[in-house]
Order: structure tokens, then sequence, then C-alpha cells
């Protein structure tokens, strides 16, 4: 059996400076058929996701790579912000 490397996972989580989890994953499609990086989070018990997609060729694939690979702490504390505001927003 080959011994798997980071370069293999599709999916990771990365915590932001608050704490809080999101979770961040390469899917091969999303609803239009191209490949597309997805970050989640729950906020007061409700899920939050969004996904972004890529263009259905080798540099798009590429692109969602890169991407996935360099998600970082100041953008999961900018998807945090966002995931909270649209929580706490639609609960007033």
């Amino acid at each position: 059996m080959e011994q798997q490397t980071h370069a293999d996972d599709f999916a990771k989580i990365v915590r932001t400076t608050a704490g809080r989890q999101v979770l961040v994953y390469t899917d091969q499609e999303d609803e239009t058929g191209n490949p597309s990086l997805v970050m989640a989070t729950c906020v007061d018990s409700v899920m939050v996701k969004l996904g972004s997609g890529f263009k259905d060729t080798d540099d798009g694939y590429e692109s969602r790579d890169k991407a996935f690979a360099g998600y970082s702490v100041e953008m999961a504390d900018k998807f945090e912000a966002m995931a909270v505001g649209a929580v706490i927003g639609s609960q007033s």
C-alpha cells in the first residue's frame, strides 16, 4: 500500500482566532458540474456552508487546489465573520 501524504488531503479544519472550527474541503463538482472549494462552520447550532466554484479545466482544478492549500486562519476569520453575521442577522 502506498504511503499517503498531505498532498492527498481533500479536507482540513482551520481554527479561527476565536477558536471556531472551519471545515474546508475540495469537491469534485458543484451544482453546475465544476470543481469547488467548500467552507463550513456551525454557529448557534446552525450549519453555514459556502462554496466557491472554479472552471472545469486543468487550470480550474489547479486554482482550486492552490486555494485549498493556502487556506489560512485569516481566511477562516473572514468566513466566520460572514457566517456569524448571516446567522445572527437571520435571528433578528
